[in-house]
């Protein structure tokens, strides 16, 4: 018999601000809220790549195109907690016509990594 498991929802964009929004470049702050948390008191892996996903596609927007993650590769580097507030920073390092790569870091308020990401974002449409 399997058990019944209730996983509590997860959501990434709770509270936020935009605070840099230029053509290549996107950085975006938020606080670690409770729904943003795993079991074990921590910043769900999925929160925090949720921001790094959503940030690349805010990114390749900057840069006029409607994109879709094609591929991403994340690293985990320190944990978060409820309270931290993030900073999440998204740089275009390859602008072509229908790729785009956008490299993505969570930082702290210390300004310690929290995770590094990479995505392949793919042109869909010019905004």
């Amino acid at each position: 018999m399997i058990p019944e498991i209730k996983l509590p929802s997860i959501t990434a964009f709770d509270n936020y601000e935009i605070v840099t929004y230029e053509p290549g470049k996107t950085v975006i702050r938020s606080v670690v809220s409770e729904n943003g948390l795993n079991p074990y008191g921590m910043a769900h892996g999925g929160f925090l790549y949720t921001l790094c996903d959503y940030t690349a596609g805010i990114t390749a927007y900057s840069l006029g195109s409607v994109s879709v993650t094609l591929q991403s590769n994340i690293n985990y580097i320190k944990a978060s907690y409820k309270g931290d507030i993030l900073c999440i920073e998204g740089i275009c390092i390859h602008n072509g016509k229908t790729t785009k790569v956008i490299e993505t870091k969570i930082r702290n308020e210390n300004n310690e990594i929290i995770c590094s990401a990479s995505f392949t974002m793919y042109h869909v449409k010019a905004v």
